[in-house]
Order: structure tokens, then C-alpha cells, then sequence
């Protein structure tokens, strides 16, 4: 179930990272125009269902961010696609976003009931639907002061645990708005009267037109705050320690974010008075003074450990970032500038090699996933693990590991063409072999083959016989290497009863050429890590070996 947060952060995130213009853009501009089935957005927020005990507002305009200088030109791709699968909708299709949040930090219903989401959709899409996919299958009708709502059932949820769960619920403020919260929390949001309050009175000055457009009222988040300074104190240089002071003297906060205008980034601090003022403008300039005098050194080091995905333009338009922040104060209000760099508009293709590296990171590691699970979903109905290969009579090796689990990965159909009595290469089962299997495929390699392999042999979990069970490997799951992604120059056919032999003193040659990041391997317990090719032999092969007692703890590995 996705929570009000999530959905609204990933409605964020998308519009923040690109995602192109939105199929029916035609005419009209985000924050007010029209055309392209969106109608004209209000000049104000929209404070119908704000209550009085909201501490922060976020407003976002992601149809609006989409259609920026910025980001309009970047294309639409796999990423963006499996997004709108996840959320259920595509976020280009949303007008407007408001998060409200108040303080969830008191208790644990509080936590869950605090935080509301109006969506404001264009014209072309089905606000109903969208908020029935947004609540799932287990969807139920309930009304408050003559007001119907949708709300999740959580019929699938154990007794024991539903009262734990969080109802989400979604109210449909007319056919392009949905209110969407927390049950307890909606009711509260659709009693509201009149908006009152420290926050409603800010909001009322703020003109949403900015992409994104954030108000604070740090009074109401006091406590928290005080928590949150505390623990920060602890591993905070005393030099910065001025700083922890500043959220006294602020009574609300101001952040707006325009990609397309001269001033990138605004916060706006409004003190409590002008004495406070006088002193927050002063800890806010040498915050800043202590930016720019260590910028050289993190400028440095990264040159020294980000490759050459970090190129000169890059470190050059940080340079203009940090050159362009300015701290003023006017009245009893700082005011913090971040001009907007000249060479912004150039950063989608100076990211466009680091964009493409994350994705295939992201492919490589979601692939891995998807394989350890299954050998869970094995063990789960087998009581071990596959074999690592399946053998006649003899002895001799007939098909892979990778066959075995195939019914797990949704490619049961497949699985039931082989005939298992067979070697991978006999006249029915060398065609199968020639299947392009995604999940496997190394996409360096010929069709058909993989390099998602495993160590075989004497010490490794995937000795020749009968698969283990999760008990026989006692240096623990999490820290034992299930399956790795080796180079393409050592893949085989993915039916090829075939992988890496194990050697005690060399492990890693087996593995052939990585990539520059290293080898992507997922362990026992189904978690994935990249571990560096320059590993310490002694620490692979204890990585490799699941019962030797040397228990290395892979979380240091990213």
C-alpha cells in the first residue's frame, strides 16, 4: 500500500529528475495556462482543507516542472514508465500537489494521521479511477457529514495486525481533485470550517506559482527541532554549533524553487522580530563563509574518487553554485539567494552518462533481486536450494541451476517445454537455450547467454549433488554471496550447466573482466551489493564460502 507520502514524494522526485512533456501538452503553461485538457490553476492555495495543527505546506506543480527549459527536452524512458506503473498514475497528468504535514512526532497515531495530499488533476484524466488504483482492489465506500469517501479495506491484513495498519482513505473534492489521507486524518481535513492558524495566515501571502513553493511554521515544530538539534549536536565541529541556534530565531520559513527563473532557489526567513534578525543574518553569513572555505577541499575530493562520470563542466557549474548563494537580511526577514547558474540549462546532458549508468545499475540490481527471491520461492516449496545442476544416472551434469528456478520467475510456460531428463544441448533442448530470457541476458554478450553465475565447487554453497538448505550456510545469509553478475567475457548459455569454479586462492579470476564499478552480487538473504574488483582475495573467499566460521559483514559494501 502506498502511504500519502511516498506517493506524493515520488510525484516530486519524477518531476524533479525529468520526465519530459506530458502527452497532451498542447498550449498553455504550467502554472496558469491552459489547453492540453488542463484548466487554469489558482493564484492561491488552496486552504479548504487545511487544519489548524498542519506545521508545513509543500506545493508542487509537476506538469509545470515537466515543461521547464530544464527538463522538457529530456526523453520519456523505462524508468519513467515503471514509476507511473508503481504510483498508478502519471504524475504529468497532476496540475498541482499540496502536502500538508503536522507533528508526527508525539505518538505513533499521530505519525500515521499526519500528513494530507490534495491532487489536482487536468481535465483528461478520471480523478475515480485514479484514486481507486491509488487504494487497490480492497476498496469500501464511508461517508462523514454527509460526505462520501473511498477507503481501503485491509480486508488482507491479519485481524491481530488490521488495527495497526494505517486506512487510507480519498475523497473526491469534485472530478479533478482528490483529497487523499489517512481515515482519521481525512474526517479532520473535511471539517474544517474556515483555516486558522499561524500556517494559514503565511500560506495566504504565497503566491504558488514556483515549481515548488515549501512554508515551515518552525513554532509549531519547536519540540521536534529541539529533539533533532540534540542529536545533531552530538557529531557537529564546534565551529558550526552557531548554527543549531537559528531555528529560535525563525518563526517561519519560505522555500521556493523556479528552474526557469534568475533566482533558482529563495528562503525566505522571517524572524520573530528584528533583534532576532539582527543576530540570525550573521550565523547564516558565516554558515556560508565555512561553505566556500571548504568547497576547495570536497571539490578535490571528488575529482580523486568520482571518475570520470564528474566532468570539468560539471565541478564548474558547482563552482557557480556556491559563487552564486547570496545571505541578506531585510527587515526582520534573511533572506537566502541561490542564483541561477548560467550553464543549468547544459546539466541534463552533462548527467546524461551518470543517468544512463544509474539505470543499468538499476537493471543489473533489480535482476539480482528478482533471482535471489526466487531461490527463496525454491526453497520455500523444495525445502533447499536448487542444485546446481541436474545430472543423469552417471553423473554427468544435464541442466543449470538457472532452469530450475525459471517457474519462479514467472517463466513457467518456458520451463515446461525442456525436457529435464536431457543435457542443455540435445536437439529439443539447444533450441530453448537460444530463448532470450531478460533477467539473464547480458546484454555485452551474445543472445542467449548470461553472466549471472555461481561459485561451484569444494567450500562454496554450490557444490555438485543436492541444493542446500538456508541452515547449512552458518556464516549467515547476509553475508554469504549467493549469485554474482560476472564480465561478459566469461557468459555462457543461460541453460549451460556451467558457472565459476571456486578457487580458494584466487576467486576473483574466475569472475573475468567487471565493470568499472565492480561485480553486482546478491547474497543469501536477497540483498544486493556491489562489491569493488579490487576485493582482498582472503575477503572474497570468505565472502564465497558459507560454513568456514570467518564471517565478513557485507554492509560495508554499497
Amino acid at each position: 500500500m502506498r502511504s500519502t507520502v511516498s506517493a506524493a514524494l515520488a510525484a516530486i522526485l519524477i518531476g524533479l529528475t525529468g520526465c519530459g512533456s506530458s502527452p497532451d501538452d498542447e498550449g498553455g503553461s504550467g502554472g496558469g495556462g491552459g489547453g492540453g485538457g488542463f484548466s487554469r490553476l489558482s493564484s492561491e492555495v488552496d486552504l479548504t482543507y487545511l487544519c489548524d495543527d498542519f506545521a508545513m505546506a509543500i506545493v508542487v506543480n509537476p506538469r509545470q516542472i515537466a515543461r521547464s527549459s530544464l527538463l522538457a527536452t529530456l526523453p520519456q524512458d523505462e524508468l519513467l514508465e515503471e514509476m507511473i506503473k508503481d504510483m498508478q498514475f502519471d504524475p504529468r497528468d497532476i496540475g498541482r500537489l499540496t502536502v500538508f504535514v503536522a507533528d508526527g512526532s508525539k505518538s505513533r497515531e499521530a505519525a500515521r494521521a499526519s500528513t494530507g495530499v490534495i491532487f489536482q488533476f487536468g481535465k483528461s484524466v478520471d480523478a475515480e479511477e485514479v484514486l481507486r488504483k491509488m487504494l487497490g482492489d480492497d476498496v469500501t465506500e464511508g461517508t462523514f457529514e454527509g460526505k462520501d469517501y473511498l477507503r481501503r479495506g485491509n480486508s488482507e491484513i491479519s485481524a491481530e495486525y488490521r488495527s495497526e495498519v494505517p486506512v487510507m482513505t480519498g475523497y473526491l473534492a469534485d472530478d479533478r481533485t482528490i483529497v487523499f489521507a489517512e481515515e482519521t486524518r481525512l474526517k479532520r481535513m473535511l471539517s474544517v470550517k474556515r483555516a486558522a492558524g499561524p500556517l494559514a495566515d503565511r500560506l495566504r501571502d504565497v503566491e504558488p506559482s514556483k515549481d515548488v513553493t515549501m512554508v515551515v511554521c518552525l513554532d509549531s515544530l519547536r519540540g521536534a527541532i529541539k529533539e533533532a538539534s540534540g542529536e545533531i549536536s552530538r557529531g557537529m565541529p564546534p565551529f558550526l554549533a552557531p548554527l543549531l541556534k537559528a531555528p529560535d530565531l525563525v518563526e517561519t520559513a519560505t522555500l521556493t524553487l523556479d528552474l526557469s527563473g534568475n533566482t533558482l532557489v529563495e528562503i525566505v526567513l522571517e524572524a520573530q522580530d528584528a533583534k532576532s534578525a539582527e543576530e540570525l543574518e550573521p550565523i547564516l553569513s558565516t554558515g556560508l563563509g565555512f561553505v566556500r572555505k571548504f568547497y576547495p577541499d570536497a571539490r578535490a575530493e571528488i575529482i580523486e574518487n568520482a571518475g570520470p562520470v564528474v566532468t570539468e563542466e560539471m565541478l564548474e557549474l558547482a563552482d557557480d553554485v556556491v559563487k552564486g548563494i547570496s545571505v541578506e537580511k531585510k527587515g526582520d526577514r534573511v533572506v537566502v539567494q541561490l542564483k541561477r547558474p548560467q550553464a543549468l540549462d547544459d546539466l541534463p546532458r552533462m548527467l546524461k552518462p551518470a543517468m544512463a549508468k544509474a539505470r543499468r545499475q538499476a537493471k543489473r540490481t533489480n535482476n539480482l533481486k528478482l533471482i535471489g527471491l526466487s531461490l527463496h520461492h525454491y526453497h520455500t516449496s523444495h525445502g533447499r536450494l536448487p542444485p546446481v545442476y541436474t545430472a543423469d544416472a552417471d553423473g554427468k551434469p544435464l541442466l543449470s541451476w538457472r532452469v530450475l528456478i525459471l517457474p519462479y520467475l514467472e517463466e513457467k510456460a518456458l520451463y515446461d517445454q525442456f525436457h529435464l531428463d536431457e543435457p542443455w544441448d540435445s536437439s529439443h533442448n539447444r533450441p530453448l537455450a537460444e530463448t532470450v530470457v531478460d533477467i539473464y541476458q547480458n546484454k555485452k554478450a551474445d543472445p542467449g547467454y548470461t553472466s549471472m553465475m555461481v561459485f561451484t565447487g569444494e567450500g562454496s554453497p554450490w557444490n555438485a549433488g543436492r541444493g542446500i538448505g538456508f541452515e547449512s550456510i552458518r556464516d549467515g545469509t547476509s553475508n554469504t554471496i549467493a549469485i554474482v553478475e560476472a564480465g561478459a567475457d566469461v557468459a555462457v548459455p543461460w541453460t549451460k550447466p556451467e558457472d565459476l569454479p571456486f578457487d580458494e586462492n584466487d576467486p576473483r579470476s574466475a569472475m573475468g573482466n567487471p565493470p568499472r564499478d565492480g561485480f553486482s552480487v546478491a547474497f543469501f538473504d536477497g540483498s544486493v551489493r556491489t562489491i569493488p574488483k579490487n576485493i582482498d582475495l582472503k575477503t572474497l573467499r570468505r565472502l564465497i564460502m558459507h560454513d568456514d566460521g570467518q564471517v565478513v559483514d557485507s554492509s560495508k559494501f554499497k
